[in-house]
């Protein structure tokens, strides 16, 4: 069975839009398939969950970064379960060899069909189409049927999870602003959000600690990547790979407001990291303890939190659906 979560307000109802073509083209292949619709938010991560252990042979996300974010956090936990499972089981026979910083036990297969506003994660994970709408679309379920699959990594934040990216600073006040300009700005209300968050923001200090090293400064952002983009095409990381068991970390340190204008244009084209306030790291670990309550943006979605947060990279822990080679 094909389970396909959609989200009504996605990409200004693009999704339902959607939804009698992925009909039609399931139909057409013979495929078993059903449509399960979020009610509120996180009734995806939910919805995800609960049909895990029936006939499942994909969970499809009809929606943007977001509704995809939710039903990671459906899915997740529960292979990482599964590994502590099989760990635990290895000990037991003094088998040393198994690592629970990778799945290696059955993966789910996770499919995508991006039409929300910014689609971050689907323009790094998949080709960019210049087709009509409803071409577009059987494209992209084209390769879920096709079955072509390649492992991709997680980020585990804390007791969440991210398929894309995981931020704090300036970008994530962005982000929870940007929601209140969709109507008007539509794709650009990320940028126009920013415009705003700049004029107001305030650096932040933060203790960063990574690779063995303890860093303590002030801050405008920290992005920690699995993905490349964010914001509706921002480059934040133009290098990272969602398939190389790694964290790409971008800090970038306090800098001035008019340095944060010259610094975001870069940014959109991955060139910001000849600004000398942009530092780049990779790492499978990294801890940021923030003394006052701050967001934590993943994949979009805003999570107030206070203290530590812990990210670390599940490696391998889904198979994504992309175009056969």
């Amino acid at each position: 069975m094909y389970y396909f979560i959609w989200n009504s307000v996605s990409g200004k109802g693009a999704s339902a839009k959607a939804l009698p073509i992925i009909e039609r083209e399931m139909k057409a292949a013979g495929k078993a398939f059903t449509f399960l619709r979020t009610e509120y938010i996180g009734h995806a991560t939910h919805l995800a969950s609960s049909v895990i252990d029936k006939d499942c042979e994909a969970i499809v996300s009809v929606g943007g970064d977001g509704l995809l974010q939710e039903i990671i956090n459906g899915i997740a936990p529960r292979l990482v379960k599964r590994v502590e499972n099989s760990l635990s089981l290895s000990l037991v026979a003094n088998d040393y060899s198994t690592s629970s910083t990778s799945i290696d036990t059955p993966r789910i297969n996770l499919g995508l069909i991006p039409v929300g506003n910014g689609n971050d994660f689907a323009r790094a994970a998949l080709p960019k189409l210049h087709e009509s709408f409803e071409k577009k679309i059987e494209t992209y379920l084209g390769y879920i049927l096709y079955n072509n699959k390649r492992k991709i990594d997680l980020l585990r934040a804390n007791d969440k999870y991210s398929i894309n990216i995981a931020n704090i600073g300036l970008d994530a006040d962005t982000a929870e602003y940007a929601p209140n300009l969709k109507k008007y700005f539509g794709s650009f209300s990320y940028i126009v959000s920013l415009v705003k968050n700049i004029i107001s923001f305030k650096p932040f200090a933060a203790e960063v600690t990574m690779n063995h090293e303890r860093r303590n400064g002030l801050f405008t952002l920290i992005a920690m990547c699995n993905g490349s983009q964010y914001g509706g095409g921002v480059r934040i990381a133009p290098d990272a790979l969602m398939h190389d068991g790694k964290i790409t970390v971008c800090l970038i340190h306090r800098m001035t407001k008019k340095k944060m204008m010259i610094m975001f244009p870069l940014a959109i084209i991955g060139q910001h990291r000849r600004i000398k306030e942009v530092t780049f790291a990779q790492c499978e670990s990294i801890s940021i303890k923030i003394p006052s309550e701050y967001k934590l943006c993943l994949d979009g979605n805003i999570f107030t939190h206070c203290g530590t947060t812990d990210i670390s990279i599940v490696a391998a822990a889904l198979n994504f659906f992309v175009p056969p080679e």
